[in-house]
């Protein structure tokens, strides 16, 4: 099609003489659509008005509206025109911005012109675009373009954007113009179309017939062969039969590679339930060869020790998704018998005599207070300094017998760090489990107001959050880091030291201590020091002058009690029952001992190791990308413990698999995993087994549902996890990837957080969680935080949306999305 619309100014420019490549001035859509017309596609006619060419407050230094109105008349004429933002940022590989800032159809007239085109310059600073992240969308041009009278409209992908999968298109298509599609109005046609054949997904309108389909594809994949292969996103019209192309930008959120199915083999024996609350996204091979292994055994070891009725805990690593199980007695999976032969067994069966036996000399000889004080006698500053030693090594003055050899220790640092963890967990679950019970069966209180007792007592928690505060306090007391951070949005973390001495020292210590951290439980999981715009931004956020914890109320019932009261309320409750009195100040007191056990341990037993294990890997993996062995050095965890040092010691060449691993993890990322596989039976009626036998079994069976049970709510209803009410915007968090999106006052939503996700909370005016129980991390730092929260609600990170105004009821288990959202 000939474009013979002249470039009337600077300001106004045709799309068919504008330069693709000058997006700083013409945005992204119109250097798409410049770049449509360029490739010979057939594009409606139309002008773009450069970005400052017209300010939305018309100050002196911008052309008068009137002026920029004439001119695209001059060029286009009355209309209809489609009217529609190009920002400098949008419709980029960085970010689509789809659907949040304005566009305008059908407009006609110089006055109606006008209006549209301040309506799409104000639309950068609209609340949604704010909560979208407007402001990284960069200076505003306007598109306009005569409006194609469309008898069918719609948008199609040279590759799935849900799956990632490339080897497909998929066409959606309505009667009409495509603005019914992108706004939701109603739901499309859908087709995919793969190798030539088309499917149908939905089709309610009949808007296109297959060969049009085919067409749509078509000329779909003739666009991302245009733009070099990037797979587009395209909007496009039929108009009088003829097929026209109203945009192309690239699909965002895809994978870097083409996804492939892996092979799902479930072991034949058993019911295995998968760990999503634990794990979010597809474990590493790496992890899977050593980290989940290792807590298999020292899980069976300590359930084993302290008399557990079962043969063990496993793990299985299923299409890249950890599933577990608990193995019965004798390790055969069936209906477990009826109470009196259960017990009768206990009595005559040697290996389950055994366990009995095992379980009554544990609390014989206080085993659980044993480990206890001997993790804060001893086993800690173990930990501690250990950890503190391999910190200080510098990774790059390594040999590499010497880096190898570093990474062999690591390997061991985590599998004692996984015996001591659970050797402490057991005593920390049984004195939860026993208050727990007490408040549920003597006090008659709910569980959610019984986990109350317990808050403020695990104050390692919270520590990481407190220095980060303490460490912004020292930011803006520096004139000279607060001006870099007032002034330079994309300050450097270098920029920061380099500007205040005594910041420089304070950042050091706070690296030392926190920077190694894990955020998750693989070795993928980036380190809490990797995140520089995560650590910058909440320096931003814990802004001594800025910052105001909000009020956080039960509705209706005033400030919430804090644990003191609550325990003062128990102990007016029982003033005339000296026996159970006794009995609550005893399983308090034990709690108080041990509830701090969780947090602390973890800390030092898992998520150092893994995070100094996960920089050693990294530091091996630099050094393949420079044998040309790897291609980038993060690829390291798509190997195994034993390939990765084979790569490293022989020279062993791994990339094919790692590609295939990495292929298979785009494509396990982006489905649901299968909830479980085997049979489930209900668990054995324990009425009649020994009595410190039952009780830890059944505070195992309390607890695994109370922590890593499937999800209870339809997204806005979950488990109520800490009390309280909290208005704010939402932000969706999915991984430590998004950890800089946080701004203070925000609703975090999530689909799950590990315990090195403290440093958000103090931020946070509420969390909201897909995943996770009453007793999971998530849960307790949150208690430990004051934050309301709700979690377990299946589809949270689903259904809400960023910039959404939601009020958090933490008491109820409740999400309230504003009628303003």
């Amino acid at each position: 099609m000939t474009h013979d619309v002249k470039a009337t100014t600077d300001i106004v420019i045709d799309l068919s003489l504008a330069d693709p490549a000058d997006v700083a001035r013409i945005g992204g859509k119109a250097a798409g659509l410049a770049e449509l017309i360029r490739g010979g596609f057939d594009v409606p006619r139309g002008v773009v008005i450069a970005a400052g060419g017209v300010d939305a407050r018309f100050d002196e230094n911008s052309a008068t509206l009137d002026s920029v109105v004439d001119r695209v008349v001059e060029a286009l004429g009355n209309g209809p025109f489609a009217v529609r933002s190009s920002a400098v940022g949008e419709d980029s590989l960085d970010g689509s911005f789809a659907g949040i800032f304005e566009t305008v159809l059908g407009v006609t007239g110089r006055a109606d012109l006008s209006d549209a085109i301040v309506a799409c310059l104000s639309s950068r600073d609209s609340v949604r675009a704010t909560a979208y992240g407007g402001g990284e969308a960069g200076p505003m041009a306007v598109v306009v373009q005569e409006l194609v009278d469309a008898d069918t409209a719609g948008v199609a992908f040279a590759a799935d954007p849900v799956t990632g999968e490339r080897d497909r298109t998929i066409v959606s298509a309505v009667r009409g113009l495509g603005e019914r599609l992108v706004s939701g109005d109603v739901t499309p046609d859908e087709w995919e179309v793969k190798n030539g054949v088309v499917s149908v997904r939905t089709e309610g309108e009949r808007a296109l017939t297959e060969d049009q389909v085919l067409e749509v594809a078509d000329l779909t994949d003739r666009i991302t062969s245009h733009f070099r292969e990037i797979p587009q996103d395209i909007e496009w019209a039929y108009a009088g039969g003829q097929l026209r192309s109203l945009q192309s930008r690239p699909i965002t959120g895809l994978p870097d590679v083409d996804p492939l199915e892996p092979t799902i083999d479930p072991p034949e024996d058993g019911f295995w339930s998968v760990d999503g609350g634990h794990y979010p996204r597809p474990v590493s091979p790496m992890a899977a060869s050593f980290y989940h292994p290792g807590i298999a055994r020292h899980a069976s070891a300590a359930f084993g020790e302290f008399g557990a009725l079962v043969e063990g805990i496993e793990v299985a690593i299923i299409g890249w998704r950890p599933y577990v199980r608990v193995v019965p007695p004798m390790g055969k999976n069936g209906p477990p018998p009826p109470a009196w032969l259960l017990g009768l067994l206990t009595r005559l069966v040697p290996p389950l005599r055994k366990k009995v036996a095992r379980g009554r000399r544990a609390v014989e000889e206080s085993l659980g207070d044993r480990y206890a004080e001997k993790w804060w006698a001893e086993w800690r500053d173990q930990f501690r300094d250990e950890i503190a030693d391999l910190t200080a090594v510098d990774l790059e003055s390594l040999t590499e017998t010497d880096l190898v050899r570093r990474f062999r220790q690591l390997i061991d640092l985590n599998e004692r760090g996984q015996d001591v963890h659970f050797k402490l967990f057991v005593p920390y679950m049984l004195a939860v489990y026993d208050l727990m019970k007490f408040g549920s069966e003597v006090l008659g209180w709910p569980e959610a107001k019984t986990v109350q007792l317990m808050a403020g007592l695990s104050e390692w928690s919270t520590e990481p959050a407190r220095r980060l505060e303490n460490l912004s306090a020292l930011a803006y007391a520096s004139p000279a880091v607060v001006k870099l951070l007032d002034a330079n949005e994309h300050v450097t973390i270098r920029e920061l030291r380099n500007a205040d001495a005594g910041f420089d020292t304070a950042l050091e210590e706070y690296m030392r201590l926190f920077g190694a951290r894990a955020t998750g439980y693989d070795v993928a999981d980036p380190t809490i020091g990797e995140n520089s715009d995560a650590l910058i931004q909440n320096l931003r956020n814990l802004r001594p002058d800025r910052v105001s914890t909000p009020k956080r109320r039960q509705p209706g019932r005033g400030e919430l009690p804090n644990r003191g009261e609550l325990a003062a309320e128990a102990r007016t409750l029982l003033a005339d029952r000296t026996d159970e009195l006794a009995q609550f100040d005893a399983l308090l007191e034990t709690v108080v001992a041990v509830y701090a056990l969780r947090e602390d341990n973890v800390f030092f037993t898992d998520n150092l190791p893994v995070g100094l294990t996960r920089l050693t890997a990294l530091e091996m993996g630099r050094r393949l990308v420079a044998r040309d062995l790897l291609d980038e050095d993060a690829h390291i965890v798509y190997l195994d413990v034993d390939e990765a040092i084979r790569s490293i010691e022989v020279g062993e060449d791994h990339r094919k698999q790692v590609l295939q691993r990495r292929r298979e993890h785009a494509w396990v990322e982006r489905h649901t995993p299968v909830p479980s596989f085997g049979t489930e039976y209900p668990p054995p009626d324990l009425g009649k087994v020994p009595r410190d036998t039952r009780r830890l079994m059944l505070a195992l069976l309390w607890y695994i549902e109370r922590d890593i049970a499937a999800p209870v709510g339809d997204g806005l209803t979950g488990t109520p996890a800490s009390p309280g009410s909290y208005t704010g915007p939402v932000r969706i968090v999915r991984s430590e990837a998004d950890f800089a999106k946080l701004q203070a006052g925000d609703v975090l939503v999530a689909p799950i957080t590990t315990p090195a996700w403290t440093v958000l909370f103090a931020a946070a005016g509420a969390l909201v969680t897909d995943t996770g129980g009453l007793l999971s991390h998530a849960a307790v730092v949150a208690r430990e935080h004051g934050l309301p929260a709700v979690v377990a609600t299946g589809s949270a990170t689903a259904l809400l949306e960023d910039g959404q105004l939601i009020t958090v009821d933490g008491t109820s288990g409740q999400i309230e999305i504003s009628p303003d959202s």
